[in-house]
C-alpha cells in the first residue's frame, strides 16, 4: 500500500463520526470512583407473592429513565482520557441502545416447586440463616449479564440489569447495576420512584435524584 494511500485511510478513519459523539455526559463523583466502588456490582432479588405484569414493569421503567435526570440510570459506564469513569446516556434510547437490558423468564409452576427457588429466605419471626446470594444467582440476572466493571466497559453495555421471572403463584424482579451509579439511599428513591410511575404518579417520580451532585459536564445540564 502506498504512502498516499496509508495516509488516505487515515484521514478517512479520523473523520468518521463516533456513533456515540451526542451523548450526554455525566461524571462520576470522586467518592464513588474509586477501586473499591469500581469492584462492586449490586445484585437485588425481590420477591412478590403474586404475579405481576411483567410488561407493565418494563414499560413503567423505560418511561422513568426518559424523565429530566433519571436518564443517568440508562447510560453507559465509559473511561474519559484520565482514566476517570463518567456515564454516558444516549440521546434517545432505541432498540439498538436501550436504557436497560431486560429478560424475562416463564415458569410453568409454583414458586414453591421450583428447585432453587423454593430455598430462598423466608422471614420466620426468628433469627435464622440461609443460603449465600450466588445460589440463587440464575434467579436475579440472566446468564450473560455483566459480571465486572470491564464487562460494563466493554462495548455498549446499558448499567443496569433487569431480570423477571414469573411463576404461577409469584414473581421474582433481579436488578443489577455498579455501585459507582447508586448506593442503598440511591437504590431506595430509585424503587419509590418506579413504583409511583407505576401507580400512574408519574409528576411524584420525576424528582431528580441527583441535583446535588448528578450535574451533566457535557451537551446539557441539570435544571431542576
Amino acid at each position: 500500500m502506498s504512502l498516499l494511500a496509508r495516509f488516505r485511510k487515515t484521514a478517512s478513519q479520523a473523520n468518521t463520526p463516533s456513533p456515540y459523539e451526542h451523548d450526554h455526559v455525566y461524571p462520576v463523583h470522586v467518592l464513588d470512583d474509586t477501586p473499591t466502588m469500581r469492584g462492586i456490582l449490586l445484585t437485588w432479588t425481590l420477591c412478590f407473592n403474586d404475579v405481576l405484569d411483567a410488561d407493565k414493569l418494563q414499560s413503567s421503567l423505560a418511561r422513568l429513565v426518559e424523565i429530566g435526570d433519571w436518564r443517568k440510570l440508562g447510560g453507559r459506564v465509559r473511561l474519559n482520557e484520565n482514566k476517570k469513569l463518567e456515564i454516558h446516556v444516549p440521546p434517545k434510547f432505541t432498540a439498538e441502545r436501550p436504557a436497560f437490558s431486560y429478560s424475562h423468564v416463564v415458569i410453568d409452576s409454583a414458586i414453591a416447586d421450583h428447585a432453587v427457588a423454593q430455598k430462598l429466605p423466608k422471614p420466620n419471626g426468628n433469627v435464622s440463616t440461609g443460603l449465600g446470594p450466588d445460589h440463587f444467582s440464575d434467579l436475579a440476572v440472566r446468564p450473560d449479564a455483566p459480571k465486572t466493571m470491564e464487562d460494563l466497559l466493554a462495548g455498549d453495555t446499558p448499567q443496569m440489569s433487569v431480570h423477571i421471572t414469573s411463576f404461577t403463584n409469584a414473581t421474582l424482579v433481579g436488578l443489577s447495576w455498579p455501585h459507582t451509579l447508586m448506593d442503598v439511599m440511591g437504590q431506595q428513591a430509585f424503587i419509590q420512584a418506579w413504583s409511583l410511575v407505576l401507580a400512574g404518579r408519574e409528576s411524584e417520580g420525576a424528582a431528580c435524584a441527583w441535583c446535588a451532585r448528578g450535574r451533566i459536564v457535557r451537551n446539557r445540564r441539570c435544571t431542576c
